[in-house]
């Protein structure tokens, strides 16, 4: 009979799965990988899987949680790094700053591709205690900002989740992309707070 898991090897276990999840949903996505794929990657069997993971999509849930950590703490150390800028300045920077950890992490495809279908394999109770749409995010880190603003939150969330989707068409803009994305940011954010 094998001997369970230490928890220094669960945690390292974990963030293998963690990591096999991330490579996966940047190459082929989440519907071709496989449990097999994922527990191979993490040197344990399949069985084995499910002692840390419900399903593969619980796995790839945890992950889009902790992408979202990800860009919002990252956010928010840049809002806390420059102090000097004007409270409209800064929050350009701060929302280029989580475009950019968007950019770097290869979560583009994912976004746009599979997290409907993610979000409908999770079962509602999970969602409900766990997932935290970006307009949640966006909110809490313009609270957590305490800035004025020109427009109610709801229109303020709205705009920084719609300049958010241009990160989609980055493509279709072409070479002038970043100088696009920073001028519609900039332009925003001098709307947008006092």
């Amino acid at each position: 009979m094998a001997s369970a898991f230490t928890e220094q090897e669960k945690a390292a276990i974990r963030l293998a799965l963690k990591e096999a999840a991330r490579q996966c949903a940047a190459t082929i996505g989440m519907r071709k990988t496989t449990v097999d794929q994922l527990a191979e990657s993490a040197g344990i069997s399949k069985g084995a899987f499910y002692k840390f993971y419900e399903t593969k999509e619980h796995l790839f849930f945890e992950i889009l949680e902790d992408w979202h950590t990800e860009i919002y703490d990252a956010a928010w150390k840049m809002w806390e790094s420059c102090p000097e800028l004007s409270p409209p300045v800064r929050a350009a920077e701060t929302i280029l700053e989580a475009c950019r950890v968007i950019e770097q992490n290869s979560m583009m495809d994912f976004f746009e591709n599979e997290l409907s279908y993610l979000l409908r394999k999770i079962p509602e109770e999970d969602l409900n205690r766990h997932y935290h749409s970006d307009d949640v995010h966006i909110r809490e880190l313009v609270r957590r900002m305490g800035v004025s603003l020109k427009q109610p939150a709801e229109i303020v969330s709205a705009t920084v989740r719609g300049l958010m989707l241009i990160l989609y068409h980055h493509k279709q803009i072409g070479e002038s992309y970043h100088q696009v994305l920073k001028l519609l940011i900039v332009g925003a954010c001098e709307q947008l707070v006092n």
